[in-house]
C-alpha cells in the first residue's frame, strides 16, 4: 500500500503540494489520487510508463482501504478529524 497510497497529496489553498497526513487531506485530495491512478503517468523525456494506469477495481479496492483509515481516525479518541474526506469520491 506505501507505493499506493504515496501518491496521494495535501495542495494548499495557495496551491503548493505538502505530505499528505491524516489532517490535512480533503475531498480534492483524494479526487486528484483517483484521476492519478487512472490516467497513470508517463515520463515526460521518454514517453515510457513510470506508472501505468490501474484497473477500475484497484481504484476502488485502494479507495476503500483509504476510506476505512480515514473513518477509523474519526472515531479515534479525540479524532484528528471530523468528517470522511472519502465519503464523496467519484470512482471509474
Amino acid at each position: 500500500m506505501d507505493r499506493h497510497l504515496s501518491l496521494l497529496v495535501h495542495t494548499t489553498r495557495a496551491g503548493r503540494p505538502t505530505p499528505a497526513t491524516i489532517g490535512n487531506i480533503t475531498t480534492d485530495d483524494v479526487q486528484d489520487w483517483i484521476r492519478l491512478q487512472e490516467t497513470g503517468e508517463k515520463d515526460p523525456a521518454t514517453g515510457r510508463w513510470i506508472r501505468r494506469p490501474a484497473a477500475q477495481k484497484s481504484i476502488a479496492n485502494r479507495h476503500g482501504l483509504l476510506w476505512c483509515i480515514v473513518q477509523a481516525a474519526i472515531e479515534a479518541d479525540p479524532p484528528p478529524r471530523t468528517k470522511n474526506c472519502c465519503a464523496s469520491s467519484r470512482l471509474p
